[in-house]
């Protein structure tokens, strides 16, 4: 009975280390995730703001031709 014993311990701290690795892990890809999207905000924020003081023009239009104008824009050969 005291080797039952054991072994269900032993199970027992090997499970209870899964479940910790697991909430590791999970946290890791947490703070993975909110760090791209913050550096996304970033690059987003920045962005809009240089196209807000070198190019307000631009906010004459709405979101379809602002993309249209950029997609066609990244197809010329100057860019």
């Amino acid at each position: 009975m005291a080797i039952l014993s054991k072994e269900t311990c032993t199970t027992l701290k090997a499970e209870k280390i899964v479940e910790q690795a697991k909430a590791r892990l999970a946290e890791a890809k947490r703070k993975a995730s909110q760090q791209k999207r913050k550096e996304e905000n970033q690059h987003k924020y920045m962005m809009g703001g240089i196209v807000h003081k070198y190019f307000p023009e631009c906010y004459q239009f709405d979101e379809q031709e602002l993309n249209r104008i950029i997609a066609s824009g990244m197809k010329s050969e100057q860019c």
